[in-house]
């Protein structure tokens, strides 16, 4: 089976002694580096800064059935990490990530971009004196306002704006609750299963994440860390 390069990204969290991402709701750029030795993408930055949370013994001694399904266990073997710098991984919900990535590609001019793979991997350099060059060009206009949509569930008619990438398909049970860009799973059960509702976004959003992405390229630019890139 085919690696993808979240498979590479939860291999670079399980050697760090991270805990690996099972369940992905948005896209997470940041800066990598090749590993020569090795021949494997690590995280770019230290890897102390990439994580909110850090375990207490070392990642071998771990039960890790407990670990996944034990709340007051996780307690015991996880602390917050307090050298995490969350600005230097963006994270960018599902319904959003597949535009910035066509703007990035289609206007910024980073034509090595598939939007469809939901991924990509650039060198630094290039990235930050694109995204400049186009920071200096007339803006003509910026990426529209999108308004909250109302209800949506799988036997309800789909609002149009669904499959225009608007919001993001949520894979999550009804007794859940997750707020991020793009979408909110509500609290309240219905016999058609979770109720999902877009949040809808700002005028000029788009504009607005490619800015954020530009400051952690500019960053790795700065350390010397070769490619930066995003994975959904």
């Amino acid at each position: 089976m085919k690696r993808t390069f979240d498979d590479e990204l939860n291999e670079i969290r399980r050697r760090a002694g991270l805990k690996e991402q099972t369940l992905t709701e948005s896209s997470n750029f940041t800066a990598y580096t090749m590993d020569k030795e090795k021949g494997r993408w690590e995280f770019g930055f230290p890897r102390k800064w990439m994580e909110p949370e850090i375990f207490k013994i070392p990642y071998e001694q771990i039960d890790h059935g407990r670990y996944i399904n034990d709340p007051d266990y996780e307690k015991e073997v996880v602390e917050p990490n307090p050298e995490y710098r969350p600005e230097l991984m963006v994270n960018i919900g599902h319904g959003h990530d597949k535009e910035v990535m066509t703007f990035l590609r289609d206007v910024v001019g980073l034509s090595q971009i598939d939007p469809d793979e939901y991924s990509f991997l650039v060198p630094t350099k290039e990235f930050v004196w694109k995204v400049k060059a186009w920071q200096q060009k007339p803006q003509k206009e910026l990426s529209p306002e999108i308004p909250p949509s109302d209800s949506h569930d799988p036997d309800s008619p789909r609002d149009p704006r669904w499959d225009q990438g608007a919001f993001g398909d949520l894979l999550a049970p009804p007794e859940w609750e997750r707020k991020r860009e793009g979408n909110v799973v509500d609290l309240k059960k219905s016999p058609k299963g979770a109720r999902v509702i877009g949040m809808g976004r700002e005028e000029g959003y788009v504009e607005k994440q490619v800015l954020r992405l530009l400051k952690v390229a500019e960053l790795a630019l700065e350390m010397d860390i070769s490619h930066v890139g995003m994975s959904g």
